[in-house]
């Protein structure tokens, strides 16, 4: 009585390794392409008030820990300072909170919010369409972008 399988030699191993290595790449999933930029964002209560109160939030954080706004440090206490501003609000500036974002997140953006989204993400934005045209369509795109002067 047998119980192990015939060994095989070298050749023969390699050439079965090979057959089951090309039908096992032939016969699994494709993976669907999926855009690497989020176009659209769902805004929730919780992210409505940080941004209402961004300014208090920084304060804060700059009084308790000594630290300035943009300091890399700073965004380990940036959440945390957040959490002790929204938890004791009131229910009924939540629910218009939530209102807010719901509102955000099925229409338009204020403007102000706009073009801070544009600042920061439109250099990425135009990138990643020449990318997706040159891929699809074989075009080059060429864009010409104007930083015009802010106010502070």
């Amino acid at each position: 009585m047998q119980f192990f399988a015939p060994k095989l030699n070298d050749k023969l191993l390699k050439k079965r390794r090979k057959i089951y290595r090309t039908w096992l790449y032939n016969h699994t999933k494709v993976k669907q392409r999926r855009d690497k930029i989020k176009y659209r964002k769902k805004w929730t209560a919780r992210m409505v008030v940080s941004h209402d109160k961004r300014d208090q939030v920084l304060q804060r954080i700059e009084d308790e820990t000594r630290l300035k706004p943009g300091d890399p440090q700073m965004f380990k206490y940036y959440q945390g300072t957040v959490k002790k501003i929204v938890d004791p609000m009131p229910a009924n500036k939540m629910e218009i909170a939530k209102e807010t974002a719901e509102k955000w997140s099925n229409n338009f953006l204020p403007p102000e919010i706009q073009a801070s989204v544009a600042t920061k993400k439109g250099l990425k934005y135009i990138e990643h369409f020449t990318e997706e045209m040159w891929r699809q369509c074989g075009m080059r795109v060429f864009m010409v972008t104007v930083k015009g002067n802010q106010p502070d």
